[in-house]
C-alpha cells in the first residue's frame, strides 16, 4: 500500500510540473509563464488573460495574485464591454476566448469581475468553478462554450449579461444565487439540452417553476430552457408571454395557459417541431384554442397552428380574418392549406419554410402579404397573387424552388426585395400594368427564367432584379413605358444612353452596344458564358480594356458601371 501511494504521490508531481504549476493559497496554481497581466488603476489590482492560446494547459488553476496585488479581473478593458474578439485586430489576445485546449478552469477567490466574451467558443471546457467573490458576468462570457455541462451560478454574483451562456449546446442545468437581480436578453438562448434552470428561493427578483426562470411574482416568462420536454402547465400568474418565449423548445408536446394570460408575443411556439396541443383556460379573455391551434378569444386570427401534428392538410376556419406573423413558422408535414374567403392579411413570416406545402391558393380577399410569408415554401409549385392585393412584400416566395408558375393580380403596385430571389423553377413572369416598383434583387437566381415581360407602369428597377438568371433570353417592355425599353431582347433606359441588363442566357457569342449608350450598370453582363466578344461603338477604347477594332476574350462579371 505504501509503495502504491509513493507511486502515485510521483505521478501528481510530475502531472503538476508538466503543466508548470506552483503552490498557491493551498492548491496548486498554473504558473504565471502562460498569461498576461494588466493593471488596473482604478482598482489597484490586476486582470488576466491567456498569453499563447495553442500553448495553454487543458487543466488550469488561475492564480489570485500578481506582482504582490490580487486579480480581480478576467478579461477587463481588453475590448469594450459587450464588443466581440471576432471581428477585431489579430493581434489582440481577449482573455481565454477561443483556449479550443482548455477542458476544466478553476477562478480564484480574488476575482469579482468575468468580462464579456472571457471564455466564449472554448469549445472543450466541460468545468469550470465560479467562487462567491464574482459580482458580474460580462456579455457573452461564455457564449458556443459547447462542451460546458452545467455551471452553478454563485450568491454573489449580481448580473448576468446579454448571451452570457448562448449556444452552450450541452448545458443541462443551471442553478441562479440570490443575489442576481440582472439577467441580460437571451443570455441562456441555443441551449438545446438545457431542461432546467433553477432559481434559489431567497433570489428577490426573479423565481422558477417547472424549470422556468420567471419574474418573483411568476407574471413574466424570463427565459424557457429549450431542452424542456413533454407536457407543461404555465403559471397561474402569468400575464405576459413574449417574442419568441418558447421558440426552439423541440420536445415539448403540449402547453396549458391559464385565464391570467393577456398578451402573447409574436413566434412565441415557432420552432416547436413536437408541440401537438396548446389549451387556453376557457375562462381566458383574450385567446382560446380550438383543436390544438391558438386563436384570438374572437376566432379572428389565427396566432399559431401546432406544427408537430402529423396532418398533411389543414382548413382555415371561416371565422378567421388574419393569419399572424409566424402562425404556420417551419412546419414541415402540411402539404395543403384552405385560406378562406374571410381572411384579409397574411402576417409576417406566416408560412415561413413550409417545406412540404405545395398547394394553396390566396383568396381575392386578401389585401396584404407579409414579408417573408411564403419564404423558403421549396414544395409549393403555383401561385396565383389576387387583384386585391397591391404589394408583394420583401422575400416573400425566396427560396421557392419549386415554384415554376406565377400569376400577378392588377392590383399590385410593387414587388419587394428579393420577392422571388431563388426561384430557380420560374420559367417566365409578366409584370402587368400597375406596378410601378421593382425592388432590389427580386429575381436574382432564378435560373429557368427565359422571358421576362415590363409593363408600361414600371418607373422604378431596383439593382441586380435579375442577376444569375443565366436562362434569361428575352426582355420585353411595354412600349408605352416612359421610363425603360428593350432592344434586341435586353433592358436600356428610355433615352437609350444606359444598358441596364444584357439578356444572358442568350447564346450569341458577339455582342455590339448600340450607339448612343453612355453608361452600363454594374454586372449586366455577370454571368453570361457565351459572350466572347463585345463591340463598342465610336470609342477606340474603354476604360476596361476592350477595343473596338481587335475584341478581347473577356470575364464579363469584370465589367462595372462605366461612361465612356
Amino acid at each position: 500500500m505504501k509503495k502504491f501511494l509513493s507511486v502515485l504521490t510521483l505521478c501528481l508531481i510530475c502531472v503538476c510540473c508538466a503543466v508548470g504549476l506552483t503552490a498557491c493559497n493551498g492548491y496548486q496554481t498554473t504558473s504565471d509563464e502562460y498569461f498576461n497581466f494588466i493593471y488596473l488603476q482604478d482598482t489597484d489590482s490586476y486582470s488576466i488573460n491567456v498569453k499563447d492560446k495553442s500553448n495553454l494547459p487543458e487543466n488550469i488553476v488561475l492564480p489570485s495574485e500578481y506582482d504582490g496585488k490580487k486579480i480581480t479581473h478576467i478579461g477587463y478593458d481588453i475590448f469594450t464591454e459587450g464588443e466581440s474578439p471576432f471581428n477585431t485586430q489579430p493581434n489582440i489576445n481577449y482573455a481565454f476566448s477561443k483556449c479550443n485546449k482548455l477542458k476544466t478552469i478553476v477562478i480564484p477567490d480574488s476575482v469579482t469581475s468575468i468580462g464579456a466574451w472571457a471564455f466564449s467558443s472554448c469549445s472543450s471546457l466541460t468545468s469550470i468553478t465560479i467562487p462567491d467573490s464574482v459580482t458580474s458576468i460580462g456579455n457573452s462570457a461564455f457564449y458556443n462554450c459547447s462542451n460546458l455541462m452545467s455551471i452553478t451560478i454563485p450568491d454573489s454574483v449580481t448580473s448576468i449579461g446579454e448571451e452570457a451562456f448562448r449556444d452552450c449546446y450541452s448545458l443541462t442545468s443551471v442553478t441562479i444565487g440570490n443575489s442576481v437581480t440582472s439577467i441580460g436578453n437571451y443570455a441562456f438562448s441555443g441551449c438545446y439540452n438545457l431542461t432546467s434552470i433553477i432559481v434559489l428561493e431567497d433570489n428577490s427578483k426573479y423565481s422558477s417553476l417547472d424549470g422556468i426562470l420567471y419574474n418573483k411574482d411568476k407574471t413574466e416568462i424570463i427565459q424557457v430552457p429549450q431542452g424542456i420536454s413533454g407536457a407543461i402547465t404555465l403559471s397561474s400568474y402569468l400575464t405576459n408571454i413574449g417574442y419568441k418565449a418558447f421558440s426552439g423548445c423541440h420536445s415539448l408536446t403540449s402547453i396549458t395557459i391559464s385565464d391570467s394570460v393577456t398578451s402573447i408575443g409574436s413566434g412565441a411556439f415557432s420552432y416547436c417541431s413536437s408541440l401537438t396541443s396548446i389549451t387556453i383556460d376557457e375562462n381566458n379573455k383574450y385567446y382560446k384554442s380550438t383543436g390544438g391551434n391558438l386563436y384570438s378569444k374572437d376566432g379572428t386570427t389565427l396566432i399559431q397552428y401546432t406544427i408537430g401534428k402529423p396532418a398533411i392538410k389543414f382548413i382555415i376556419p371561416d371565422s378567421v380574418t388574419s393569419i399572424g406573423d409566424r402562425a404556420f413558422y417551419n412546419c414541415s408535414s402540411l402539404t395543403s392549406i384552405t385560406i378562406p374567403d374571410s381572411v384579409t392579411s397574411i402576417g409576417n413570416e406566416a408560412f415561413y419554410n413550409c417545406s412540404s406545402l405545395m398547394s394553396i391558393i390566396i383568396p381575392d380577399s386578401v389585401t396584404s402579404l407579409g414579408w417573408y410569408a411564403f419564404y423558403n415554401c421549396s414544395s409549393l409549385m403555383s401561385i396565383t397573387i389576387p387583384n386585391s392585393v397591391t404589394g408583394i412584400g420583401s422575400s416573400v416566395f425566396n427560396g421557392c424552388k419549386s415554384l415554376t408558375s406565377i400569376t400577378i393580380g392588377d392590383g399590385v403596385t410593387s414587388i419587394g426585395q428579393g420577392a422571388f430571389y431563388d426561384c430557380s423553377s420560374l420559367t417566365s413572369i409578366i409584370i402587368p400594368d400597375g406596378v410601378t416598383n421593382i425592388g432590389e434583387y427580386a429575381f436574382t437566381g432564378c435560373s429557368s427564367l427565359t422571358s421576362l415581360i415590363i409593363g408600361c407602369d414600371v418607373i422604378s428597377i431596383g439593382y441586380g432584379v435579375l442577376s444569375s438568371c443565366s436562362g434569361l433570353t428575352s426582355i420585353t417592355v411595354d412600349e408605352n413605358n416612359k421610363y425603360y425599353k428593350s432592344i434586341d431582347g435586353s433592358l436600356y433606359s428610355k433615352d437609350g444612353k444606359t444598358l441596364m441588363q444584357y439578356a444572358i442566357g442568350k447564346t450569341a457569342t458577339e455582342f455590339t452596344i448600340p450607339d448612343g449608350v453612355t453608361s452600363i450598370y454594374n454586372n449586366v453582363f455577370s454571368g453570361c458564358s457565351s459572350l466572347k466578344s463585345i463591340t463598342i461603338p465610336d470609342r477606340e477604347t474603354c476604360s476596361w480594356g476592350i477595343t473596338k477594332t481587335n475584341p478581347n476574350q473577356i470575364n464579363t462579371s469584370a465589367m462595372t458601371a462605366s461612361s465612356f
